[in-house]
C-alpha cells in the first residue's frame, strides 16, 4: 500500500581527480557529499592507488566511507512490497513468500570499504584478484522477526504470508574475495 506521496528529496555532488606520480603511480583521491530532506548531508571521502610494478602486472588498493539513504519502499511507513522470497526470512521453496513493509524510523546506512587488489593483464589475457571489507554502520535489512501476517489470493489458492518490516543492523560485515 502506498499513500502516494514521495516525501523525500536527495541530491549528490561528487569530484573526483586522477593524480599521476611518475608512470607506475596513480593516486585517486575522490569526495562525495549527498543530502537527503529526512537524513541530513554526508560527506564520503575516498582514496585509491594503483602501482603498475611491472609490465603486466598492478596493485590496486582503497579505502572509501560510502553512506546511503533508506529508498522510497524501504523508509515509508505507507508502502507494502511483496516478495517470493528474496528478503524473506522464513522462504521455503514453493512457499507464499512474505510481505515487507516500510519503517519511517531507518537511519541512513553508512560503510568503511576497503579493497586489496592484484591485476594481471598481458595482451588477451586478463586475470585479477582482489580481497574486500566492508563495516557497516545502521545496515539497512529486511526485518527477521515477523511484525504480522496477512492472508492474500494467489491464483486460486488463499495463503498466509509473513510481514516483516525494513530495520537497521547496528553493525554488520561483508567480507570476501572476487
Amino acid at each position: 500500500r502506498w499513500d502516494g506521496r514521495i516525501d523525500a528529496r536527495i541530491a549528490a555532488v561528487f569530484v573526483e581527480d586522477n593524480i599521476y606520480l611518475g608512470d607506475a603511480l596513480t593516486l585517486t583521491p575522490t569526495l562525495r557529499y549527498d543530502h537527503h530532506d529526512r537524513h541530513g548531508g554526508n560527506f564520503s571521502p575516498a582514496l585509491n592507488a594503483a602501482w603498475t610494478f611491472a609490465p603486466d602486472w598492478t596493485l590496486r588498493a582503497g579505502v572509501a566511507r560510502a553512506y546511503k539513504a533508506p529508498n522510497l519502499y524501504q523508509g515509508n511507513a505507507g508502502y507494502t512490497l511483496y516478495s517470493n522470497g528474496i528478503g524473506c526470512w522464513d522462504f521455503v521453496a514453493g512457499g507464499p513468500g512474505c510481505f515487507l513493509v516500510g519503517n519511517e524510523n531507518l537511519e541512513a546506512e553508512t560503510s568503511v570499504n576497503k579493497e586489496l587488489g592484484l591485476e594481471f593483464e598481458s595482451g588477451e589475457y586478463q586475470a585479477s584478484l582482489t580481497w574486500f571489507r566492508n563495516d557497516y554502520r545502521d545496515k539497512v535489512e529486511a526485518g527477521r522477526v515477523p511484525v504480522g501476517t496477512v492472508d492474500f489470493t494467489q491464483g486460486s489458492a488463499t495463503r498466509v504470508a509473513n510481514v516483516f518490516q525494513w530495520s537497521n543492523i547496528p553493525r554488520a560485515v561483508v567480507e570476501g574475495f572476487e
